[in-house]
């Protein structure tokens, strides 16, 4: 069976799990699979993912893009001139804050809080720039049928479905064999982005590794 389209992935998950009763909750497997892949140490980074966006700085809280998950670079140009702002934490920005007398002044810092970033100094104008930032995997539904992931390496879609399942299943007994499957193709994923880049690399981890969770991180530098 073909798996290039979100409906031929819904099919072919309810037909791995030999179930016919499952087409209300199917969508709901897929919804979590795609949750893994952002989350937790193996989180999927690729270089599809990296976008730029042309910014305007003119307060000191500005909305992070939604569909961010990991920041590369931001800049902002005065006279002509592109300078790249320093990331640094929500404290050490409010340290530098508190212990700076300059009200207002070009941004040289920033910090994400929340939703939002925070720039030290509050800037004393308009100032234009560009953020470089990895932007979420476009999430598959009636209206997306397919994305880079699914076109590529679609046994990461249906082996992280069908371990998402398991819950929803229980006790069932095929839960450790698609947990390796699935550890295998996300595996592979990471390593074929990884040369795309130009950096190669052996993937190390468990199988209780890449268990989908709902808490996690994502480590911009080395990308797990």
């Amino acid at each position: 069976m073909a798996l290039t389209t979100y409906s031929e992935l819904k099919t072919s998950i309810a037909s791995w799990l030999h179930r016919t009763d499952l087409t209300a909750v199917v969508p709901d497997f897929v919804t979590l699979a795609e949750k893994a892949f952002g989350t937790g140490p193996e989180a999927i980074k690729s270089p599809r993912m990296m976008t730029r966006l042309a910014i305007t700085v003119d307060a000191e809280y500005e909305a992070v893009p939604s569909d961010m998950v990991g920041i590369v670079s931001l800049t902002l140009t005065t006279n002509t001139d592109i300078y790249p702002l320093d990331n640094v934490t929500p404290e050490s920005l409010a340290f530098l804050r508190a212990t700076t007398d300059i009200q207002a002044a070009f941004p040289r810092s920033f910090a994400m809080v929340g939703d939002d970033f925070r720039y030290s100094p509050v800037p004393d104008q308009a100032y234009t720039g560009e953020l470089a930032y990895y932007a979420a995997i476009p999430a598959l539904s009636d209206s997306n049928a397919s994305n880079w992931v699914l076109a590529n390496y679609p046994n990461v879609y249906l082996y992280g479905s069908l371990l998402q399942a398991a819950p929803y299943l229980v006790d069932d007994e095929r839960v450790g064999l698609w947990q390796q499957l699935y550890q295998t193709a996300l595996a592979g994923l990471i390593a074929s982005e990884r040369r795309r880049q130009g950096v190669m690399f052996t993937p190390q981890f468990t199988a209780n590794d890449i268990i989908p969770t709902r808490r996690g991180y994502f480590n911009i530098t080395t990308g797990l």
